[in-house]
């Protein structure tokens, strides 16, 4: 998915800020039907940021169910005959939105984007009521997985398998955005590079995807050091060759821009977007793991997107504090532990240079490690008809295409990483893995796969 960007074509407006909001106590979902009218309350909630340490309130902070967030969204009255759709950084776990009364999009699995298209909804110059519930429930069809247990009062409680607290809410910005309705949705690039005695040439291959009507398409590679174009081209697929490339190095950075413009048969432009990417090589070969052909040892960190007040939610300043401090103790490299981060975040690493292992949110499989190695006295079985099973599988398979389908350009990004600590050792992790394994490889075959090891034997 790509991300909001402001161009000649595009508009971008920020919704972040205050928003009505309300706890649904009766665990009722949508069936209140509080979607279809103003939300009858006092509270605001802001976003992006985590529900729970917000409200001076235990019971909110605790409680297991849905919340509701709800304002009113302005349409600027020139967005005639434009898309105009509402896109999510990231709504943890589960989110169903609602365009007045009408639900426009239904989102499992928090931690990546989505988007929910309001153009039938949304007339230029007047206004629609934008409703969120959000649903904090995890069970295990979910990733990450969990359990709800039921109290002796009728309470639930969330059992989470995983060894962070379960932030809950809308984490990363919210943007209304207007594109033209012919558009670039989708753009997939790889790069490689020679050397030899005469210089260092790279070479750009980029698939595109768009939607709409047909349209030319033209690409021009920009150097962000310069602004200025080193290489160009047309057609939706197609490659160019970048000379004296300067190429994405740790420590360094390097970035370009692959500038994308749709025009109609006159030449008028209809959209343009820019893709930033590095020219790099990624390989592990003879026991090494190889960035540009040159033996990397990771030194970094397993990080976590927590904060006070914000919990999980998205800010800019704690980014790059973050960052500083990486920096300042001599790192190299990170791992999004345990979940992908926010856009921003890799956008810093990939101008910066700081080397990324990219996880998807899948921590938690190991009911040994969850209910026996750490304490419990029988073992359970992690992969199975009444713990994980296929419908986890099919969530988790998503999950990795997601991650990839966002991250598939950053240079900084150097592996995939497929699930935190899972239980690895048994033949039902092999056939639960395999699959999965094999799904990351065909949505990218530029990038090794992985996992990380909990001391049991690998798949």
């Amino acid at each position: 998915m790509l991300a909001p960007q402001l161009t000649p074509t595009r508009t971008v407006i920020s919704l972040d800020g205050m928003w009505r909001f309300r706890v649904d106590w009766n665990n009722d979902g949508i069936d209140p039907g509080w979607q279809n009218s103003r939300l009858d309350t006092r509270h605001e909630m802001a976003v992006p940021a985590s529900v729970n340490d917000v409200f001076a309130d235990e019971a909110v902070r605790n409680h297991v169910g849905c919340y509701f967030y709800q304002r009113d969204v302005q349409i600027p009255v020139e967005w005639v005959d434009r898309q105009i759709v509402v896109r999510f950084g990231s709504v943890t776990p589960h989110a169903v939105v609602f365009a007045g009364g009408t639900e426009i999009a239904r989102f499992k699995g928090g931690y990546m984007p989505f988007e929910a298209d309001l153009t039938a909804h949304a007339t230029p110059g007047g206004t629609v009521r934008l409703t969120v519930v959000v649903d904090n429930r995890l069970d295990y069809t979910c990733i990450p997985p969990g359990r709800i247990n039921v109290l002796g009062d009728g309470r639930r409680e969330q059992e989470y398998l995983h060894d962070f607290y379960n932030y809950s809410g809308i984490h990363r910005s919210v943007h209304l955005i207007s594109r033209p309705r012919t558009h670039v949705s989708d753009v997939t690039i790889t790069t490689d590079f020679t050397a030899n005695d005469a210089g260092t040439t790279g070479s750009v291959n980029w698939d595109i995807t768009t939607e709409g009507e047909p349209a030319d398409c033209s690409v021009t590679i920009i150097d962000q050091r310069t602004d200025e174009p080193v290489a160009s081209g047309s057609g939706r697929v197609g490659s160019a060759t970048i000379p004296d490339v300067n190429l994405w190095t740790p420590g360094v950075g390097g970035l370009y821009d692959l500038e994308i413009r749709l025009t109609g048969p006159d030449g008028t432009l209809i959209d343009l977007y820019r893709q930033h990417f590095g020219v790099r090589t990624v390989e592990v070969a003879h026991n090494q793991f190889l960035i540009n052909g040159h033996p990397f040892y990771f030194t970094g960190f397993g990080m976590h997107e927590d904060h006070e007040t914000v919990g999980k939610g998205h800010v800019d300043a704690h980014v790059l504090q973050d960052m500083e401090l990486l920096s300042w103790i001599g790192a190299n490299s990170l791992r999004t532990s345990h979940y992908p981060y926010s856009e921003q975040w890799m956008d810093y690493c990939d101008r910066q240079g700081i080397v990324v292992i990219d996880e998807t949110p899948a921590v938690g499989l190991n009911l040994g490690v969850a209910g026996g190695i750490l304490g419990g006295t029988e073992v359970p079985s992690t992969f199975g008809p009444d713990t994980l099973n296929h419908e986890t599988q099919a969530q988790h398979k998503l999950e990795i295409e997601r991650l990839i389908s966002r991250d598939k350009n950053r240079p900084s990004v150097v592996l995939w990483s497929i699930a935190n600590e899972p239980e690895s050792q048994t033949d039902a992790s092999r056939d639960y893995f395999a699959p999965l394994a094999q799904a990351a490889r065909d949505a990218d075959p530029t990038r090794p796969v992985g996992f990380v090891n909990v001391m049991l034997a690998p798949l």
